[in-house]
């Protein structure tokens, strides 16, 4: 019976029983082309899973391999020993082959294969081609031999013989030119084929490369093509390989690859790494094969740039780890694309899968990255079970039943992955969860599907995604789950179906899911009042749901808060950056909220503040507040309004208005305060402004259109089509966010707009700003040394970067919703600085950026530097002022053990500007413009150095370029002072409180006996 008759048959009897269960040891009689166009997504769920099981892992005396078309017929082939022994069968197709694993029991027994064909010759072998045995086999079909059990074995049948040995340690490579087979070059240990061949070539030594030179290595479905045993160091290329069992077969192999070949047709593997690492598979086209790659216990291994067509299974991985699987094509209607059970630190990124039953498909994978791939016309696009700790991302799921779909069981689940930033366009349903929790689902976008996402589980968090046009819902929930978070999404035209008679929660911190275009489903109660019937036991509810005590709720936002929502709260604010929204024109609070929450991004899915570096690395630094009013301002007072927020709210730190109306030109206020802080080092102003307009809403399209010479311009207000006489300041949402980015940018870290004005120039160094200077551009020379273009704010200064957040918050987007800019490095460390700067930090000397910090009075003159005084201040941090050039002066904080804190730096002269004399007539009379990149350097300098505390510092050392100390001082006793000022006189569980007082805001010399002036301003207590 052949094969595809079989299976016709096969699928008849599934049918007739109205059942999906299936026998796994009859896989390798199926024909999964045929099965393909035959059977339906839950038959061949279970074959799948069948497959998956592989390799299996047996004990005992008796085992059947598997079912083979082998030689002349079919072989149902089993083994027989008379000791037990453990055995592992890596796969259902092919030739029989096992591997035998060390036994603790007896050495060695006798094997018998049975199941073969009567009175029939094979080829019999053992590790290696070398260990060749010719055998027959009886009437029965059976032979027998000797297995040893002390060691690990690789125990194969073939129906044919002959081999090709390549050794670098013999002349000519062996049989390379020892039988005419290629050319062999000596110094780079290569064989270069000259003709093709009908056999199988083995490596029978290290470090040796194989050059086919497009010569064919063909077969009748026997043995592997190329096949290295305990090898490391090789390299296969450019051959072409037909009718292998293995194409290229890497057996406790390492660091060892195979480029550029075509492989066809073969009837296992075309390319197989097992017990193997440091494989590498790339650029090699694999056509009409049963498996494209296949690994079993391999790792460090990657297979990319390779194109699979036409094979039934393109990629599995068993039992591996830090694979991988990059940039492949992997098309044709088979089923599965890239299939990995039991793999850990895993990569599958930038590839493209088309057509398989299953593309992805995973069963107790960690710690995995899916990225970037293009996953279509599948029945199922992801598959995963029993896997946690995985990042998926920047994925497109097009067309599929399944975008993602989650399974599990009761045993283990799946949870804690990320599913973040992925496109899901035209799937039945775009995520699926069942028995999975603790995942996270953001800033993915779900278009025309059927279903958007589905939850079938428990304690999922979806937030801040998108669902578009889904036909029958955008999310569905289902009887009994509960504690779901489903917050700040935004439904076009279907919103959420909550079948769940469970508590769901669709409100968190005030921030809801919003509705568009006739969606419908739950909102978000923002004020706090007592009729929504939800109460917690201690009736002091804080953010939503505020039933129960709804006085106590007001006076506590009243009395601990002022006039100030808090938006992100992650501590008090004496030790964290506290920045505050104040809204004007939006419609109501919860509008408000949520541009808000927009704008800070908190989980960083939808660029704004805290998408980007090094924000997104600091950001349990921050809280976030929104002011209660909902106010409207207009363009002669919503400046001020900024004034008004810091007085409502004193413990601010910095404070933005977004504005619906009015509008206006996008600013930040730079610095403020007395003269010698107009340009403060890396601090900005604190103010920002921001229009949002209401297109931002959704109430108005884009562009957002402003006048801004007459920002009252009723032909500028975004209510038709873009108007060339208006100036647009973003053309979707998120130019808005990365706007009000950039304004913090300035606001906060006092950084310069990059872009230039080419009208502009100014004659004054730009010392004091952090993001701009002069050529050669010595701020970030040790950073980015070669990083000088033209053009920073003024025409004649110079930024580090040509595409950042402070050149182009308008940047261009790219596929998987990545974008082009960011602050860049140079930024970044000056943010990363002001940070640091603003945190006040307790002086336990944990965080060398705390509180307290050592002023050194430096003067430079003629190469040379000293030190007149050394005081301790509070609020101190590094300088700003200072360039770290990773050369030049070492500035050292020594302790018991050491150096505790060191810095290269150099001092940044100032730059005197002076117009050359040819621009002047013999007159005085200029007769050009000056050239301002004509500069001369000041010799001399003072500055005030600020180095960080540390409690056990002992000394702070200055050495120059040639390793000399210039300066040292004993800092032992240069110590801040604790003491306790009384009982506070309250008990908590039997513990007695003191309040303990600290010198702050005062510099402090060194403690010997002098009276101290101690001023004492705000206490806190905290349990």
């Amino acid at each position: 019976m052949n094969c595809r008759v079989f299976f016709l048959f096969f699928v008849l009897l599934l049918q007739s029983l109205n059942s999906f269960a299936f026998d796994c040891s009859d896989l390798s009689l199926l024909d999964l082309s045929t099965a393909m166009d035959l059977l339906g997504p839950r038959e061949l769920r279970a074959i799948k899973d069948c497959v998956m099981q592989y390799p299996l892992k047996k004990a005992g005396r008796l085992f059947e391999i598997g079912s083979f078309e082998f030689g002349e017929g079919k072989s149902k082939v089993s083994i027989s020993s008379s000791e037990s022994m453990s055995i592992v069968l890596p796969s259902f197709w092919g030739s029989p082959e096992f591997y035998v694993e060390p036994s603790s029991g007896a050495k060695s027994s006798p094997v018998k294969f049975s199941g073969l064909l009567p009175n029939t010759k094979y080829y019999f072998y053992i590790d290696d081609y070398h260990s060749r045995k010719d055998v027959v086999t009886d009437g029965a079909g059976e032979f027998s031999y000797a297995q040893d059990l002390t060691g690990f074995h690789n125990v194969w049948l073939q129906t044919r013989p002959s081999t090709i040995f390549i050794d670098a340690s013999l002349p000519g490579g062996g049989d390379c030119e020892g039988r005419g087979v290629g050319r062999w070059d000596s110094g780079t240990r290569t064989c270069t084929l000259v003709v093709d061949l009908n056999e199988t070539i083995q490596f029978d030594s290290n470090s040796t490369s194989l050059d086919c030179a497009g010569h064919v290595l063909g077969s009748d479905d026997n043995g592997s093509g190329i096949y290295a045993e305990n090898k490391f160091g090789l390299n296969v290329e450019n051959c072409s390989i037909i009718n292998f069992e293995n194409g290229v077969y890497f057996l406790r192999s390492k660091d060892s690859s195979m480029t550029n070949n075509t492989i066809y047709s073969s009837r296992g593997n075309a390319l197989r790494a097992t017990y193997s690492s440091g494989i590498m598979a790339s650029g090699n086209q694999v056509n009409v094969a049963y498996v494209g790659f296949y690994s079993i216990s391999a790792s460090d291994f990657v297979v990319n740039d390779n194109n699979f067509s036409e094979v039934a299974l393109g990629v599995l991985i068993s039992e591996s780890n830090n694979v991988r699987v990059t940039n492949n094509i992997l098309d044709f209607f088979g089923l599965i694309g890239i299939g990995g059970n039991h793999v850990f630190n895993c990569f599958t990124v930038g590839n493209i899968l088309d057509g398989f039953a299953f593309s992805l498909t995973h069963g107790s994978v960690s710690d995995c990255t899916i990225t970037g791939n293009m996953i279509k016309n599948s029945s199922e696009g992801l598959e995963l079970q029993r896997s946690n700790r995985n990042t998926i991302s920047g994925n497109s799921f097009v067309g599929n039943d399944y975008g993602i779909i989650y399974y599990g069981d009761a045993r283990w689940d799946s949870n804690s992955d990320v599913i973040v930033d992925n496109n899901f366009s035209r799937n039945d349903f775009g995520v699926y969860f069942e028995d999975s929790s603790l995942n996270t689902v953001s800033g993915n976008v779900f278009v025309d599907g059927n279903h958007g996402v589905i939850l079938k589980t428990n304690s999922n968090r979806v937030f801040g995604n998108e669902f578009v046009r889904n036909v029958v819902y955008g999310l569905e929930l289902f009887n009994p789950v509960a504690s779901n978070l489903v917050y700040d999404n935004d439904f076009y035209v279907k919103g959420i179906r909550n079948a769940s008679s469970r508590e769901n929660i669709f409100c968190v911190e005030c921030v809801g899911n919003r509705y568009f275009d006739g969606a419908t489903g739950p909102m978000c109660e923002f004020e706090c009042h007592c009729q929504n019937g939800i109460y917690e036991p201690n009736l002091g509810e804080e953010g939503i749901d505020c039933g129960g005590n709804c006085q106590a709720c007001e006076e506590k936002y009243s009395s601990q808060y002022g006039n100030c929502v808090p938006l992100v709260l992650n501590g008090p604010d004496r030790n964290h950056i506290d920045v505050g929204f104040i809204g004007s024109g939006f419609p109501d609070v919860n509008t408000f909220s949520w541009v808000a929450n927009d704008m800070i991004d908190y989980d960083g899915a939808n660029f704004g503040l805290m998408a980007y570096k090094p924000f997104s690395e600091n950001k349990t630094k921050f809280n976030f507040w929104r002011s209660k009013m909902n106010a409207n301002y207009n363009v002669n007072n919503y400046e001020s309004s900024t004034e008004d927020l810091f007085e409502a709210c004193p413990f601010l730190n910095q404070s933005i208005l977004l504005s619906v109306t009015p509008r206006f030109q996008p600013h930040a206020v730079f610095a403020t305060g007395s003269l010698e802080s107009v340009f403060p080092l890396g601090i900005g102003g604190r103010r920002a402004y921001v229009p949002v307009g209401c297109e931002y809403l959704g109430t108005c399209p884009f562009p957002l259109e402003i006048n801004i010479d007459n920002y009252g311009d009723p032909n500028c207000q975004g209510f038709g089509d873009a108007n060339p006489s208006c100036s647009p300041f973003g053309s979707f949402k998120t130019d808005i966010v990365r706007t009000f980015t950039h304004e913090f940018g300035h606001s906060f870290g006092g950084l310069l707009d990059e872009y230039k004005d080419d009208i502009l120039i100014n004659p004054f160094d730009p010392i004091l700003s952090p993001n701009c200077d002069i050529f050669p551009c010595l701020k970030w020379f040790d950073i980015a040394p070669l990083a000088c273009i033209p053009g920073c704010t003024f025409n004649n200064w110079y930024r580090a970067y040509d595409n950042t957040l402070m050149k182009d918050q308008y940047a261009v987007y790219i596929p998987q919703r990545d974008w082009i800019h960011d602050f860049n490095k140079v930024n970044e460390r000056e943010l990363e600085k002001d940070i640091d700067s603003a945190i006040v930090d307790d002086i336990s000397g944990k965080n060398p950026n705390n509180i307290f910090g050592y002023v050194l009075e430096m003067a430079f003159s003629n190469s040379q530097v000293s030190v007149s005084n050394v005081k301790l201040v509070a609020d101190g941090s590094p300088n700003n002022g200072v360039v770290d050039t990773g050369e030049g002066f070492v500035l050292k904080v020594t302790g018991q053990s050491g150096t505790i804190y060191d810095y290269n730096f150099g001092f940044p002269l100032i730059k005197v500007f002076s117009a050359p004399q040819d621009i002047f007539d013999d007159n005085g009379n200029q007769t050009s413009d000056p050239d301002y990149n004509v500069l001369s350097l000041r010799e001399d300098s003072n500055f005030s150095v600020i180095v960080p505390y540390f409690p056990n510092a002992i000394s702070i050392e200055v050495y120059d370029s040639n390793n000399d100390v210039v300066f040292s001082e004993n800092v032992e006793n240069l110590k801040p002072v604790n003491y306790i000022l009384g009982y506070r006189g309250t008990q908590n569980t039997s513990t007695d409180y003191n309040l303990v007082y600290t010198l702050i805001s005062q510099p402090t010399d060194k403690l010997v006996g002098q009276d101290i002036n101690v001023l004492l301003g705000w206490s806190f207590y905290f349990d």
